[in-house]
């Protein structure tokens, strides 16, 4: 799979560096409706070196742990992978953005997430 990408990339069929900057925009817009509804990130680097935005990032709750995070998500219509399943010890979950292609995907998690955020500080 590997090496037909590169030959698509070189045969000008395949543009990688226009796809990874709509994961970037992606990710950045989607992080931001996380952040404005109270989440912050699980793993902000790797190695050392900040994490940038791309196809998937990892979010947390304060106070919630990965079971009780997952529970309220799905309440308010939200499917996630906690990341106690990925190998993890935090608490919180992977967010991919592979699906967010519209505006109006960004306003329904907007919608979800404030959903979310009135059902675990009630």
């Amino acid at each position: 799979a590997q090496a037909a990408m590169f030959e698509a990339a070189a045969d000008g069929r395949y543009n990688f560096v226009k796809e990874l900057r709509n994961y970037g925009l992606r990710a950045h817009r989607s992080r931001e409706i996380f952040d404005a509804n109270g989440f912050h990130l699980v793993y902000d680097k790797d190695i050392e070196q900040t994490i940038s935005d791309g196809f998937f990032y990892t979010v947390g709750y304060k106070g919630l742990g990965n079971r009780e995070l997952l529970e309220a998500l799905l309440r308010c219509g939200v499917i996630a992978i906690p990341l106690n399943t990925t190998g993890s010890g935090q608490s919180g979950i992977r967010v991919c953005v592979s699906h967010l292609l519209s505006e109006e995907d960004f306003v329904l998690l907007d919608d979800h997430l404030h959903h979310f955020t009135k059902l675990v500080n009630e």
